[in-house]
């Protein structure tokens, strides 16, 4: 994965390449959030990998109607950039 780690900072800036191969599923909600996550342009932040090796990031946004929703998202091989190490005294981008 690149040397990621936890605390790294990452920016979307295409769809992962196996979301068009065919036979390949991928729900309609998790396209539109890899989609906003491009277009927002943003760092985030590796979040952890998981007990089968898989990095991911952790999201919070807010609704049009006010209300907190919390995503977690596998990332892909490719589809992103490295952002930047945050230290621990630094603050966010």
């Amino acid at each position: 994965m690149n040397r990621l780690r936890v605390g790294d900072w990452i920016r979307f800036v295409r769809l992962p390449p196996e979301i068009d191969e065919p036979g390949y599923a991928i729900a309609p909600a998790t396209r539109r959030l890899f989609e906003r996550l491009i277009e927002s342009r943003r760092p985030r932040r590796f979040a952890r990998v998981d007990p089968a090796g898989l990095p991911w990031i952790d999201l919070r946004r807010r609704t049009p109607s006010g209300r907190l929703v919390y995503e977690s998202l596998a990332i892909a091989e490719e589809g992103w950039v490295r952002a930047g190490r945050r230290s621990p005294s630094s603050p966010r981008p």
